[in-house]
């Protein structure tokens, strides 16, 4: 049935059905990266990037959201990933919290271990879609580094083999 054949009646009927429509909240327990290594806090900038993320629209209901912002990158020395929007316009909104004299406080930022859940879902998906160009700028990070950070170097390639099954092959091959 298309909405051009619908009578007046029946678009009243089906709005009614839809609204019975209980939708329901995923709940994403807070995350971090399994097995990061104590005290290493990594940063980088992943540059001008597309995305969709789960976010609060103009009417404080959750909707897809997607959009091409400079993206950074944080983890932090538990693992905790978090993501950064930059720019003034456009970014998605996980939160909006009420601050002094009621100002409309926005959590342009997507982090694993945030309070809300929002945030929480779409950090895991920019993970998930950033996961190579993560690990390459951490490694090359890491490599940079003095040479007494072998050991981290090879923890943080381990952490990140379950999520890369080509870093398995490749420390495979040779």
């Amino acid at each position: 049935m298309n909405l051009a054949d619908m009578t007046q009646e029946s678009i009243g009927g089906f709005a009614e059905e839809l609204g019975k429509i209980e939708i329901k909240q995923i709940e994403i327990p807070k995350f971090s990266i399994p097995n990061w290594p104590k005290d290493i806090v990594a940063r980088g900038l992943l540059g001008k990037r597309n995305y969709c993320v789960p976010a609060l629209g103009n009417n404080n209901l959750p909707e897809w959201r997607t959009g091409r912002h400079k993206i950074s990158f944080h983890i932090n020395n538990k693992g905790a990933i978090k993501f950064d929007f930059h720019g003034l316009f456009g970014r998605p909104v996980f939160d909006r919290k009420f601050g002094f004299d009621s100002y409309d406080i926005v959590v342009g930022w997507a982090s694993s271990d945030y309070e809300e859940n929002l945030s929480r879902p779409a950090a895991l998906i920019l993970f998930d879609r950033f996961k190579i160009e993560i690990f390459a700028k951490i490694l090359a990070e890491l490599k940079n580094a003095v040479p007494v950070h072998n050991q981290v170097v090879d923890a943080v390639t381990k952490v990140f083999e379950p999520f890369i099954p080509f870093l398995v092959a490749d420390q495979l091959s040779s």
